[in-house]
């Protein structure tokens, strides 16, 4: 056959198949080697890859935060790994866009065993009102949401209040710690006065980290331990609802209700407490 020109030759038939030879030096020799071995152990990099079908692999495909896709043992899955992550590294994220057009970032795992682990972070939620979803679970016939939304703790400072105010008013001890678990909150506290100052009035508690609900069967009690205060038959304190207070109050033994005022506290005045309440 007489020699021709790359240009001259009849193109080949596209796949390859794998088997097909070409010619390479090798040791100061020609000789031939097959499609499929020409790249064999050879890594390959890409500045960019595109595909129309889809990416099938038997083991791990690894992306790295080099830039690398690596191949290794394993049963299968696709690992992403920044060995140097910062505050805005992004190693997987899916997008789409809702019907408005709005770009979506979503991330669905199916399977029998599905695991997140994470093992330097947290998990951070971007819009407020969303958070674990539970409707897997089967509910009790009054549920009315099944969604954890929110966790807090902190600190909240209670004021011991008469009327309302709190004039003129010194304390040795005024502290408190609360924790919110969807719409549930914790408080514990302690308020205990140098001085009770100059207010009149019924006596409650003010400053509660949030808003108590304004419904009939959000009425919660508090948990007491009361010094140098003066009532009558029994101690209480309930939330009052729509506000961030709770009241104080003793029942006689007759069952009699009645309001607490400044006229049954001293300066030296101690109160200890615990409650959990329904947020608004």
């Amino acid at each position: 056959m007489a020699d021709k020109k790359i240009s001259q030759l009849t193109g080949a038939t596209t796949p390859l198949a794998g088997t097909e030879v070409l010619p390479i030096v090798q040791g100061g020799s020609t000789v031939k080697v097959s499609v499929d071995n020409l790249t064999a152990g050879k890594a390959v990099s890409a500045a960019s890859l595109s595909t129309t079908g889809n990416i099938v692999s038997n083991t791990l495909l690894r992306v790295t935060n080099a830039g690398q896709i690596e191949q290794n043992d394993g049963n299968g899955g696709l690992y992403f790994l920044n060995s140097s992550p910062t505050a805005t590294t992004t190693n997987m994220r899916f997008l789409t866009t809702n019907a408005s057009g709005v770009a979506q970032t979503n991330l669905q795992l199916t399977g029998g065993t599905t695991r997140i682990n994470l093992f330097n972070g947290s998990v951070r939620l971007g819009i407020a009102g969303t958070g674990v979803d539970f409707n897997a679970n089967t509910p009790a016939a009054g549920m009315t949401s099944q969604l954890l939304n929110w966790y807090e703790e902190g600190d909240w400072t209670p004021t011991i209040a008469f009327g309302g105010a709190s004039a003129a008013q010194t304390y040795a001890i005024q502290n408190g710690y609360y924790t919110r678990i969807g719409n549930l909150v914790t408080v514990t506290g302690r308020a205990a006065f140098t001085a009770k100052g100059s207010s009149t009035g019924d006596a409650s508690i003010t400053g509660l980290p949030f808003t108590v609900a304004n419904n009939a069967a959000a009425n919660s009690a508090a948990s007491l331990r009361f010094s140098a205060i003066t009532f009558a038959g029994q101690a209480q304190a309930s939330a009052q609802l729509n506000t961030t207070n709770i009241l104080f109050s003793e029942v006689s033994e007759a069952g009699a209700v009645t309001a607490l005022t400044h006229a049954d506290f001293t300066d030296s005045s101690d109160v200890v407490f615990t409650m959990v309440y329904r947020a608004a």
